[in-house]
């Protein structure tokens, strides 16, 4: 009778539970990235979401709850993204906003699995072995595969709400030329971008629900993501196929920021570089260094003249570099997939040599009206291999193939435009401070180089990339990109160490080799016992002691915290 009759009702039943509350979830989500999008929508002054705007015054911010201590000794095998702190976060982008939307549909799902644990048997349980009238747990298998189906709808109806959104906001921002609400929804994309990467690492119970597994306790599902991150693809396809929907929606994100990011900064630039106005001309114009040089006639009279010689890159260029990595840095570039990254260098890189292009067939020849006059081609020259130095594509597709081989022919269109003479002339010069120039931005364009191909920009040549100072990669692995910057051993040297030398003055190496004896200090008025300030005197090495000269700044203070902690002592003992 249970079976005919009975069992029917009661699997509906609990389907139209799982049912209705998975669609509650995908509700609540929608309403909640609602009401985040209205937030961001609201005064841009507002300090509550200053961080979704600016990753950077997020990341860099310390707070109390970046490290948790509580939890220092847990075993890395037993935790989640949530229990490691909120460095972790924010070396993933994961914002307040972003947290809150993670956790709104985790804690829905959680309870989900709670409510469904009464009618579900555990896969380590042992099978009943009595044949009761009433087996609560006979439709496991059809409550968990249910509950699947049913997270894979939720998902997918999130997903199809934030790629119909993202379609509006693409529009938006080419139909729209309004500068403020242009920045509001290049916020609001990147805040979908950042809740599809979440929502794959940020919610264990969608995992479970996915992934139908009856023992949802949370001693496993601490383990879910370290486990599963371990197997193959096609070992787990409902969620590889949930996590690529996800990753689909996020990379769609970062493709309309990318398209919008790159008009901006490209905009005008073509105008600047093959501007004849005096104005704009004088507004980018860099200083130029004055070196002399010393010549041989042909009668072997020697003479001195001086030249000027291209020190910096002009600043418009300067000024698109920065913005570039202003606005990788503001989105947080450690958290970005490398592809978006690379992808979004080989637009720029391919729109600054399209523009020299077009600067060289309008003013490139002597028979146009403004051709390009010496010191200008001089200048463009060191323009065009700074940008070769900061951002290097040496690799061997096609499309990098096809970039040098572009280069190469700008670079010799420019080149035959100076007198061989003067080029021959200036070239020494032109590449030392290319190589002074790269070192000293290396830091602050340090966004722009990819991390396989960082170094010091003095150790090889100019028209090589910045990569000939590193050290090759072990074992082949790529390197990490949490908050990235570029390494520049030049201008941060080491620290000096203190260094214990076998052989002093007798005073002095006293001092370094045996801990102080015990003195007394006498606070009567009579000064029997030794005072303050010839106990200081009797310390301190005297200023005239060789030791002194050779001895660091850390056996300084070395010696100073023993004094300090002798005094404290005595005090302590005399009280």
């Amino acid at each position: 009778m249970y079976k005919d009759f009975l069992k029917p009702l009661f699997l509906d039943r609990v389907q139209t539970l799982i049912q209705y509350q998975l669609e509650t979830t995908a509700e609540l989500m929608k309403r909640t990235i609602s009401k985040a999008m209205m937030e961001l929508t609201s005064d841009m002054n507002d300090s509550t979401m200053q961080c979704e705007r600016n990753l950077a015054s997020f990341v860099w911010t310390e707070s109390p709850a970046d490290i948790v201590m509580a939890d220092i000794w847990q075993a890395a095998s037993s935790k989640t993204l949530m229990d490691c702190g909120g460095l972790m976060l924010k070396a993933r982008a994961f914002t307040p906003a972003v947290q809150n939307l993670c956790h709104s549909v985790d804690e829905k799902l959680r309870l989900l699995l709670e409510d469904t644990e009464s009618y579900v048997q555990a896969a380590e349980s042992e099978p009943r072995q009595d044949s009761d009238v009433f087996d609560r747990f006979a439709d496991t298998p059809d409550i968990l595969k249910f509950m699947q189906q049913s997270g894979v709808k939720c998902v997918q109806e999130i997903l199809s709400y934030l790629t119909e959104q993202l379609h509006l906001w693409e529009k938006s921002l080419t139909d729209i030329p309004d500068p403020i609400t242009s920045a509001i929804t290049e916020n609001k994309v990147l805040l979908t971008a950042r809740t599809c990467a979440a929502m794959s690492e940020m919610t264990p119970h969608l995992q479970r629900c996915i992934l139908a597994l009856p023992d949802w306790n949370k001693h496993a599902s601490f383990k879910l993501t370290k486990k599963f991150r371990s197997q193959k693809p096609s070992e787990l396809p409902e969620w590889n196929s949930i996590h690529m929907k996800l990753q689909q929606c996020q990379m769609t994100a970062y493709r309309i920021w990318m398209e919008y990011t790159y008009k901006q900064i490209m905009s005008g630039f073509s105008e600047q570089i093959s501007s004849v106005d005096q104005n704009a001309i004088l507004t980018s114009l860099t200083r130029w260094e004055e070196v002399q040089i010393t010549e041989e006639a042909e009668e072997g009279k020697k003479f001195s003249s001086k030249i000027f010689v291209p020190v910096q890159a002009s600043w418009h260029l300067q000024t698109l570099l920065y913005r570039l990595c202003d606005d990788l840095n503001k989105i947080g570039i450690q958290a970005l997939p490398r592809s978006v990254v690379q992808n979004l260098l080989v637009k720029v890189t391919d729109g600054l040599i399209t523009a020299y292009e077009e600067l060289l067939a309008l003013r490139g020849h002597h028979k146009c009206t403004n051709p390009l006059s010496q010191p200008e081609v001089l200048q463009e020259l060191f323009n065009f291999r700074f940008i070769q130095l900061i951002i290097p594509r040496k690799g061997e597709e096609e499309i990098h193939k096809k970039y040098q081989q572009r280069c190469q022919t700008v670079l010799s269109q420019l080149e035959d435009i100076v007198d061989p003479f003067d080029l021959d002339v200036f070239s020494p010069y032109i590449q030392a401070n290319l190589s002074k120039q790269a070192q000293r931005s290396s830091v602050i364009f340090g966004a722009l180089c990819h991390l396989d191909k960082l170094g010091g920009a003095g150790a090889g040549s100019v028209g090589g990339s910045l990569s000939g100072g590193l050290r090759p990669l072990l074992s082949g692995q790529e390197p990490h990109n949490v908050l990235s910057l570029i390494s520049c051993p030049n201008r941060f040297p080491l620290l000096p160490l203190g260094s214990q030398h076998g052989s002093r003055g007798g005073g002095n190496s006293a001092l370094t080799t045996q801990p102080l004896k015990a003195q007394t200090m006498s606070r009567t008025a009579d000064g029997n016992g030794p005072s303050l300030t010839s106990m200081v005197e009797s310390t301190l090495p005297s200023s005239s002691s060789q030791a002194d000269l050779s001895s660091s700044f850390y056996d300084k203070m070395e010696k100073l915290g023993s004094m300090g902690s002798r005094i404290f002592s005595n005090i302590s003992g005399k009280s």
